[in-house]
């Protein structure tokens, strides 16, 4: 015997469904999603995405890195999911941006400054 539903009616059943399963192992789905998340925390961490910039060019030269970072730095999320972090200036590097390696440096600086100031909390 074949039923026949409407699309509506299927929706509802797939719905309900979906809402008991989520109920009945909500513990689980909720933690492997923090795990994921902290996973990919961890991955942006040990492999931060970002750009160097000269910034006070003419004043006060900093080099700064703007970071991909879409979780919490000091207990506030960005609103653009970027932050700026200083990574150095004239005194550090004198070549500036030229400096050789400047990128890996930057790299270990933004790691450290991210530990420092908001350390990684796999709870």
């Amino acid at each position: 015997m074949k039923y026949i539903i409407k699309e509506s009616q299927y929706k509802l059943l797939v719905e309900n469904d979906f809402d008991s399963f989520y109920e009945k192992n909500r513990e689980l789905i909720d933690r492997y999603n923090y795990l994921k998340d902290k996973k990919e925390e961890k991955e942006h961490r040990d492999n931060p995405i970002f750009t160097l910039s000269v910034i006070n060019k003419n004043t006060n030269p900093q080099i700064v890195g703007k970071v991909k970072w879409p979780y919490s730095y000091k207990g506030k999320k960005s609103k653009t999911g970027y932050l700026t972090i200083y990574v150095g200036g004239p005194t550090e590097f004198p070549e500036m941006l030229d400096t050789p390696n400047i990128y890996d440096i930057s790299k270990e600086i933004i790691s450290q400054k991210l530990e420092k100031h908001d350390p990684y909390d796999f709870n």
